[in-house]
C-alpha cells in the first residue's frame, strides 16, 4: 500500500476513535432537559440522544468496541507504516510521538471539547453515531454474549428516570419556567 492509503485510513479510524471518546463524555454532560424538550418538539437528534440515557449499556458496549477496533487499527497501520518507511534508530521516537499524538486528538480533545458544548456537538453527530452503531451492532452482540452483563453494574439506574441531578437543578429549571410564563 500506498504513504497515501495508510494516512488516509489511519484518519478514518482516528475520525471514527474522536466521534467515540467524544460522545462517551458528551452525552453524560448533555442537559436532559433541554434534549427532553427538544425530544417533545419533534426534534429527531434530540430523540436519538435520549435514547442513549435509556439504554445506557448498549451505549458502553458500543463505544468499548469501537474505540478498541479504531484504536488498534490507528496503531498497527501507524507500525506498519513507521516500519516500511523509517529506520530502525527512528522507529521507536516516531512510534511514541505518533500514540502521543493519537492520544491527545482521539481522546483528550473530543472529551474536553464534548464537555465544553455537549449540547451542541452531540446533537450535530447524533446521526453518525446512530449509524456507526447500527455497523457495529454485530460485533456488540458477539462482546456482550460472551461478557453478558458485565456493564450493568456500571451503568446502573438509566439515565432517563433521573431527569434532575439535584434539587438545584429542579429550582433553577423552575425559575426559567416562571420567567417564561410572566
Amino acid at each position: 500500500m500506498t504513504v497515501a492509503i495508510y494516512i488516509v485510513l489511519i484518519l478514518l479510524c482516528a475520525s471514527v476513535s474522536f466521534l467515540l471518546s467524544g460522545m462517551e463524555t458528551g452525552v453524560f454532560s448533555l442537559n436532559r432537559l433541554r434534549i427532553r424538550q427538544q425530544m417533545r418538539t419533534g426534534q429527531a437528534q434530540a430523540k436519538i440522544l435520549f435514547n442513549y440515557y435509556r439504554e445506557p449499556e448498549r451505549f458502553f458496549w458500543t463505544i468499548l468496541v469501537g474505540n478498541t477496533l479504531a484504536n488498534a487499527a490507528i496503531i498497527t497501520l501507524l507500525v506498519t507504516l513507521l516500519n516500511q518507511h523509517l529506520a530502525k534508530s527512528w522507529f521507536w521516537p516516531a512510534f511514541l510521538f505518533g500514540v502521543l499524538v493519537v492520544f491527545i486528538v482521539c481522546d483528550l480533545l473530543p472529551k474536553t471539547l464534548f464537555r465544553t458544548f455537549p449540547n451542541r456537538l452531540c446533537l450535530a453527530v447524533a446521526t453518525p453515531f446512530r449509524t456507526l452503531q447500527t455497523m457495529l451492532s454485530p460485533l456488540v452482540a458477539i462482546f456482550h454474549g460472551l461478557w453478558g452483563d458485565a456493564l450493568k453494574g456500571a451503568t446502573g439506574q438509566p439515565l432517563a428516570n433521573r431527569l434532575f441531578r439535584n434539587r438545584d437543578e429542579f429550582r433553577e429549571m423552575m425559575q426559567v419556567e416562571a420567567k417564561g410564563l410572566t
